[in-house]
């Protein structure tokens, strides 16, 4: 991502076919915002722009998927917790971004960049010792003692 941030056109189709939603997905190594608005029809615009920040803590997992016969490519997101899907037009708790074909290897490119992101903050977890796991080591092994045979 050369200027902090890459913008990727996206929609969401309804399960119908009546609406979709169209908008705007900003990537940066923060995480993603998303500028959308739904449309019926493809033509009447309701409710207004709505704006929403996905922070990288919040992200579980997010891929690029290839879509049918190449004409559309996604963008799938999954989330951590449920309350990071507030307010999103989420699928079986997922969102997912089509992207058009042109838009495909700036898609491809973000999708990399916040993996690498995402894998660099699970490197920078420390792993927990026992101790922290089960409480003080010295009590752990005074209870072994008098559980012996």
């Amino acid at each position: 991502m050369r200027q902090g941030f890459s913008i990727v056109p996206f929609k969401i189709s309804d399960e119908h076919g009546l609406s979709e939603t169209v908008g705007l997905a900003k990537f940066s190594s923060a995480g993603i915002v998303l500028e959308f608005e739904k449309e019926f029809l493809g033509m009447l615009k309701a409710g207004g722009v709505h704006e929403a920040r996905i922070p990288v803590s919040d992200i579980l997992e997010i891929q690029f998927g290839k879509g049918f016969l190449g004409s559309f490519g996604s963008i799938i997101v999954r989330f951590k917790n449920l309350s990071a899907m507030e307010g999103l037009p989420t699928k079986k708790g997922r969102l997912k971004l089509k992207v058009a074909r042109s838009d495909r290897a700036a898609a491809i490119e973000v999708v990399e960049s916040i993996r690498t992101v995402l894998s660099g903050q699970q490197q920078e977890l420390p792993s927990p010792s026992a101790g922290q796991l089960y409480g003080d080591e010295a009590k752990t092994s005074d209870i072994s003692k008098t559980n012996e045979l």
